[in-house]
């Protein structure tokens, strides 16, 4: 799996994209992907490089520090939500 889903990540900010025309990088997915690298990593399945890049990518390309000392999750999906206004 980690072979097959490295072919699908977004150039060198190393996010995940659907292998289609038309999809476009998302925060969620690359998150998703990366979770469950670290479990395997956590696990010893795999080694700790094969999530890193994927999680610096999101730090860099999504995470965003908010002034009162949260952060926010950019890119995600607007119609997957569990609920609330977006």
């Amino acid at each position: 799996m980690t072979t097959r889903s490295r072919g699908n990540r977004g150039g060198p900010t190393h996010r995940w994209v659907g292998g289609r025309h038309g999809n476009y990088l998302e925060s969620s997915a690359s998150c998703m992907f990366v979770y469950s690298l670290a479990k395997g990593v956590k696990r010893g399945y795999l080694s700790k490089s094969t999530y890193k890049r994927g999680f610096q990518g999101i730090q860099t390309q999504f995470v965003q520090a908010r002034s009162d000392g949260g952060v926010d999750l950019n890119n995600t999906v607007s119609v997957g939500g569990l609920g609330g206004s977006p």
